[in-house]
């Protein structure tokens, strides 16, 4: 996890999927501008009802173990400097949610999988984080680009709009004689044109 600090503010850059009482020790990176040259530096930790005080080494140091007693909290890190008399500290960087530790059970049937199962699952159909341009990027991150995407690609372009209308419609250059009769060379039914915006729009259930 990086996390880049300029002035006072607290930028979250790479962050990192949290898991309820893993092992795994989590490192966290700080990136410091000029300004906070010549501080001793501390870093604040809160998830849920857990608050640890952490001082950096090299600007770097490890998430406390009591941060990730609590799973589906966003993790808080802020940072405090000394020098001297002067005081200074960030605002909060939230990081994404804390995965619940599936081996509590939260409530789920025995037929559902363990969460780590699942997010194999879906790592597995997402292929190649990499070559799929998904790489350093959290899951949520990955559903909310997947989600857009497809959007994107259920939504119709104005061309495309003006195209199909033409379609149905017909062209200007068609002009009746009598301005208070129908032309029949001009006119849609009204079938022809709920097909034709089901096309457009997609066929509403």
């Amino acid at each position: 996890m990086i996390i880049e600090i300029k002035d006072q503010w607290a930028m979250l850059v790479k962050d990192d999927t949290l898991r309820q009482n893993s092992k795994k020790p989590y490192e966290v990176e700080l990136i410091f501008d000029e300004s906070w040259n010549g501080f001793s530096k501390t870093a604040i930790f809160e998830a849920g009802p857990a608050s640890v005080i952490v001082a950096l080494t090299a600007d770097r140091c490890t998430i406390p173990t009591e941060c990730l007693k609590h799973g589906s909290v966003k993790l808080k890190i802020g940072v405090y400097g000394v020098n001297g008399e002067t005081r200074k500290g960030t605002v909060w960087c939230e990081t994404s949610m804390i995965v619940p530790d599936a081996s509590l059970g939260l409530g789920s049937s025995p037929s559902t999988p363990p969460l780590d199962d699942i997010y194999s699952e879906i790592m597995a159909a997402i292929g190649d984080l990499s070559a799929a341009g998904f790489e350093g990027k959290t899951l949520a991150e990955i559903f909310r680009e997947i989600k857009d995407s497809a959007c994107a690609c259920e939504t119709a372009t104005d061309e495309e709009v003006d195209k199909v209308l033409s379609d149905a419609f017909g062209s200007s250059s068609c002009v009746p004689t009598d301005p208070d009769e129908e032309d029949p060379c001009n006119t849609a039914t009204d079938k022809e044109v709920d097909d034709l915006l089901d096309e457009v729009f997609g066929k509403q259930s």
